[in-house]
């Protein structure tokens, strides 16, 4: 728990890089005490508040214009909990920005219609209310507004 606390600090602090270091040296010890005993449910869902606090990470990686960082911070977090929809989202962003579009595209277009993708907001809803933050932090792409345009055209 002391690594996750100190990453927390440290993000709130500004400072991305050290709380990426931080949840990553608590990542390993929690994948240590889970793979010490399987049976073990408690270890096994320790894991799951490292992948948010990665992905969640990921993300302000993202807007900082570190796509890179955040893409390598999103992937640890699929690796973590694949089953979580919000993450690919993230991923679809990096991708994005690093030229990526093909493979972002097939992201964005893969899970439309998904609901409840974060609380309870569908996948479109999370998207495009990222793309707005993204927009505001000054990144934008034509893949933004192509993928704007299909998810209205659902609508």
């Amino acid at each position: 728990m002391a690594h996750l606390n100190i990453g927390d600090v440290l993000r709130r602090q500004g400072d991305l890089d050290g709380a990426l270091k931080a949840y990553r040296e608590g990542l390993v010890i929690r994948q240590r005490l889970a793979a010490l005993n399987r049976n073990n449910p408690q270890w096994q869902r320790d894991l799951t508040p490292v992948a948010n606090k990665m992905v969640d990470l990921a993300f302000r990686f993202v807007r900082a214009g570190k796509f890179e960082t955040g893409l390598a911070a999103v992937d640890q977090s699929i690796a973590l909990r694949p089953e979580d929809v919000s993450f690919y989202a993230v991923r679809a962003y990096a991708l994005m920005f690093l030229g990526q579009v093909d493979e972002a595209r097939a992201l964005y277009l893969r899970y439309r219609g998904a609901q409840n993708v974060l609380g309870n907001k569908p996948w479109e809803a999370v998207v495009l209310e990222d793309f707005a933050d993204l927009s505001k932090a000054g990144h934008s792409h034509p893949l933004m507004d192509e993928i704007e345009k299909r998810f209205a055209a659902r609508g």
